[in-house]
């Protein structure tokens, strides 16, 4: 069955059969002939039901899979079966798609060896770029599949060193967020929740608390730091729930300080501190006043 306005157009048939019989035999080993002509769609598909039936189709060499009419898989659903059928099958022979089984380590090498030197084409690249990334917009808060990219990449970046040609790359470029807060753009604080719901109810270990003091001991914030941050809090206010909540930590049995006291060393180290922080508080406000006289 076919409907064209010509009748020249070189249509042999579009079924699996007669494609491969055409492939085996060749095009010239096949005979068209057009049997009958209607003036519609409706009318053909009713005359091939008529023509193309159960016994026809039991002949050996019959083309056709099915009993005429235009009904292919129109309103026809796969069963649970052959769905899963299709799946192993297409799993089989398209290894490389997502979610399909993956290469071996042996087929990758080779791949990759392939493709070394190789170099897009002005053209394919030219079509890459007008192409929007398909994770864009996306986050692994808001997206599986990001989330399993990512699990997926710390577990196989963990403990490993960068290279040096990674590092070079690095170097000199700014961080991505450098400048930005949670306040002023969203991914920062769409991280900043998802790092807080992980944490909730969370307890470091002593070996970790002892890891994390130790990486701390010995190092100074600059100046410039310190005034970063002395800016980055002015305005700030505690709300008196907060408030509460920290006086509660610092008081009692609660308190991390419960039963503990300063050496003699320490109470030194906190005395010349607190001078330190005494005279350049000092020195700071003598030269905010010396700049407003001039």
């Amino acid at each position: 069955m076919h409907s064209t306005d010509n009748l020249d157009d070189g249509y042999m048939g579009s079924g699996i059969k007669i494609r491969r019989s055409i492939s085996k035999h060749g095009l010239t080993n096949h005979i068209k002939e057009i049997v009958e002509f209607c003036i519609d769609r409706k009318i053909l598909c009713e005359r091939e039901k008529e023509i193309v039936n159960i016994a026809l189709l039991k002949d050996p060499k019959c083309m056709n899979l099915i009993v005429g009419g235009d009904v292919g898989d129109r309103g026809r659903a796969h069963s649970d079966e052959n769905k899963q059928t299709i799946s192993i099958r297409t799993k089989a022979c398209m290894p490389s798609m997502k979610g399909r089984i993956h290469h071996s380590a042996e087929a990758r090498k080779k791949l990759s060896e392939a493709n070394k030197g190789k170099k897009l084409s002005e053209e394919c690249k030219q079509k890459l770029r007008g192409r929007p990334a398909w994770n864009k917009g996306l986050s692994k808060t808001t997206d599986e599949r990001v989330a399993k990219i990512s699990v997926n990449l710390s577990i196989a970046n963990t403990g490993k060193p960068m290279t040096e040609a990674q590092k070079q790359s690095r170097r000199g470029k700014p961080a991505w967020n450098k400048g930005l807060s949670a306040k002023t753009d969203e991914r920062l604080a769409a991280y900043g929740r998802s790092v807080s719901i992980a944490n909730a109810g969370r307890k470091l270990t002593a070996e970790h608390i002892e890891k994390v003091v130790a990486s701390k001991r010995g190092k100074k914030r600059s100046d410039e730091a310190r005034k970063k941050i002395s800016v980055g809090r002015k305005g700030i206010k505690i709300s008196p729930e907060g408030r509460a909540k920290l006086i509660g930590k610092h008081r009692g049995v609660d308190s991390h300080w419960f039963g503990k006291k300063h050496s003699d060393e320490t109470k030194q180290k906190l005395k010349e501190a607190r001078r330190r922080t005494v005279e350049r508080k000092r020195a700071e406000k003598a030269s905010d006043s010396q700049e407003g006289q001039s």
